[in-house]
């Protein structure tokens, strides 16, 4: 991927490169979900970034003054605490990662807590945190899930954090320790060059970038599966699967799902007359003409029995009223 020592060649622009490098990590982990909260982690660097927007540019001897806080008195804090890990080599021989100081345990990942601070290594001011550890943990998970890719999440957020380390100590280091510092720092630069580059997606605007811009981040295809397990229909969840995951893709792919929506109403349109034209009788099977009974067939008045041969009581077609209402005298007579 495409790099440059500018980016982190003083402290204001390695704390920036770090700051973005987690949120390109977190970025890229909400691609594909549907979540109506964002997660804490999420929340609290966006925070801090908007937080240490605002002290980067700020002007003349205010920004220097609160530069000079930010390194003494929330960078500075996280080396004390951390300084064997940082001085020590950070990638072995074997190329191996020694970043179990920075990642957050599976077990406190999974156990509840009731907590005021980031889990890890962070930055603090005030009540406004970078979770750096948390962060980072997701990147190495992300990047594991996608070993194909060689992302560069986990390199990123090294780099950007030994790099505003270093820059925040530098002065107060003696020439050894400075040296550990520049080595990894180094080793971790050599690391972006076989990394892949993240591709970003094409940015639209007017309405149809509105709504890449709300939607891009939902896959619609597990709205099958949220119906699947309310409704229990397992056809129905397979077509609503079908149809928003080519929604999600088209979008995601930078296509316009306004036309996707219409080709699968003119799918679905086709598919229905098909379905309806099955269903219907065809004329080969009504019954021809040949079929039907011939006057030939038909009986005669001849043949039809006469009013005499009818029994007492039946009423015979064309019988006024009053023959059907005749009444029979019994026989034994008056």
């Amino acid at each position: 991927m495409s790099f440059k020592d500018e980016m982190v060649s003083d402290f204001t622009s390695s704390m920036t490169f770090l700051i973005e490098s987690m949120l390109e990590t977190l970025n890229f982990s909400s691609r594909g979900t549907i979540v109506a909260n964002k997660p804490s982690h999420t929340v609290q660097t966006e925070k801090f970034f908007s937080f240490y927007e605002k002290v980067a540019s700020s002007q003349g001897t205010d920004r220097q003054t609160l530069l000079e806080n930010l390194r003494t008195k929330v960078v500075s804090p996280v080396y004390d605490q951390y300084s064997i890990n940082f001085l020590n080599q950070l990638v072995t021989d074997e190329g191996k990662v020694e970043d179990g100081f920075l990642k957050v345990s599976q077990a406190d990942r999974d156990s509840l807590k009731i907590r005021t601070t980031p889990d890890g290594v962070y930055f603090q001011i005030s009540k406004v945190f970078l979770p750096v550890s948390e962060v980072y943990t997701e990147a190495v998970r992300i990047s594991l899930q996608h070993k194909g890719e060689n992302l560069p999440f986990p390199n990123k957020i090294l780099l950007g954090l030994y790099c505003t380390v270093h820059h925040a100590v530098a002065q107060r280091l003696d020439r050894d320790m400075n040296n550990y510092f520049v080595e990894n720092i180094r080793t971790l630069k050599e690391s972006l060059d076989v990394c892949d580059e993240v591709q970003k997606s094409s940015t639209d605007q007017g309405p149809m970038g509105l709504i890449k811009n709300m939607l891009g981040n939902i896959d619609f295809s597990q709205i099958g599966d949220m119906m699947s397990k309310v409704s229990g229909d397992e056809k129905s969840s397979k077509e609503f699967s079908e149809v928003f995951g080519r929604l999600s893709e088209t979008i995601k792919t930078g296509g316009n799902p306004l036309e996707v929506m219409g080709d699968i109403i003119k799918q679905a349109t086709v598919d229905a007359a098909e379905a309806q034209q099955a269903e219907e009788p065809s004329a080969a099977e009504e019954p021809s003409a040949a079929e039907q009974p011939s006057a030939a067939e038909q009986p005669s008045a001849a043949e039809q029995p006469s009013a005499a041969e009818q029994p007492e009581g039946t009423v015979t077609a064309g019988a006024s009223t009053e023959t059907q209402e005749e009444i029979v005298l019994p026989e034994s007579g008056l």
